[in-house]
């Protein structure tokens, strides 16, 4: 009695091994030089259309908990007059009393619909608000903003790392400081769980003397690219000594080793060797 109920077990959780992965065909291409068949235009129109109607679809807010700001068009930034949520904690800064969004900030809380952005008094429409917000001689670039906006709605603290530069500073730079959700405190200086780099798909690949520039002036913060495709937003590791696998690696060895290990991976070696080194391992180091 227990062998056969055993077995029936055994058939119940391994019934997946009978199962096939479906049968796919060829994929669609946007680079095939062939018509679109009838039966291709048919559902690329559907598809387009299903995305023209969510992206004409109304936003419905409620108007108590819809934030207010007007447009100081001296300053380039949003006055906050009416808060609503926490969101907006984190953001801007405050001067003689008055809360101030930066560019970016106010299109974010726009875009979602957290806020109205006012001139004269009277609430902008969204495309105005986003030429207003992005003309700005202080704000980002489109780029900047697409991964200020992805990092903002997977609920982190985003900040610019430079609040009294121009936000249209040309070259590879360090954008945004981030931190954990919570952890970010205005009084209180704390570090930053990374610092944010952006730079295009279809930009010129930065140069290397301009990483290690960005990796210096980044310090013992990680730092983060952020490559941005077509609107996808792609985040990768600069810091090597930052990647999970070096550091289970890293807390292996033993303390007097960590830091030249951590040297070692980010092309720092100068003034780490002494006098227990041969020849070849300092030319080895200094290769890596």
């Amino acid at each position: 009695m227990q062998k056969g109920s055993n077995r029936k077990v055994n058939i119940r959780l391994q019934w997946w091994r009978k199962l096939m992965l479906p049968r796919r065909g060829k994929k669609d291409s946007m680079l095939s030089p062939t018509p679109l068949t009838p039966s291709q235009k048919l559902r690329l129109e559907e598809r387009q259309g299903s995305l023209k109607k969510a992206i004409l679809a109304p936003r419905v807010t409620r108007e108590k908990h819809l934030a207010r700001a007007e447009w100081d068009r001296a300053k380039h930034q949003a006055v906050v007059t009416a808060t609503r949520g926490s969101m907006m904690q984190s953001m801007g800064y405050f001067h003689q009393g008055k809360q101030y969004l930066y560019p970016e900030e106010a299109m974010f809380l726009v875009d979602r619909g957290n806020m109205d952005l006012c001139v004269n008094g009277l609430p902008a429409s969204v495309q105005r608000a986003w030429a207003m917000a992005m003309s700005a001689p202080n704000s980002v670039s489109l780029n900047e903003y697409l991964a200020f906006a992805h990092l903002r709605r997977a609920g982190y603290v985003v900040r610019r790392y430079d609040e009294n530069g121009n936000g249209t500073q040309s070259g590879l730079r360090i954008s945004f400081s981030v931190w954990r959700a919570g952890s970010f405190k205005r009084k209180e200086e704390c570090r930053p769980l990374f610092h944010l780099a952006v730079f295009g798909y279809e930009e010129a690949p930065p140069l290397m003397s301009a990483v290690s520039s960005v990796l210096e002036q980044s310090g013992k913060t990680r730092l983060k690219f952020a490559l941005i495709d077509r609107g996808v937003v792609v985040l990768t590791d600069i810091s090597s000594n930052s990647t999970p696998l070096s550091e289970r690696y890293l807390r292996r060895l033993p303390e007097a080793e960590q830091e030249f290990a951590r040297a070692l991976e980010r092309g720092c070696c100068d003034g780490l060797f002494d006098g227990t080194m041969d020849a070849e391992e300092k030319d080895l180091a200094s290769n890596t």
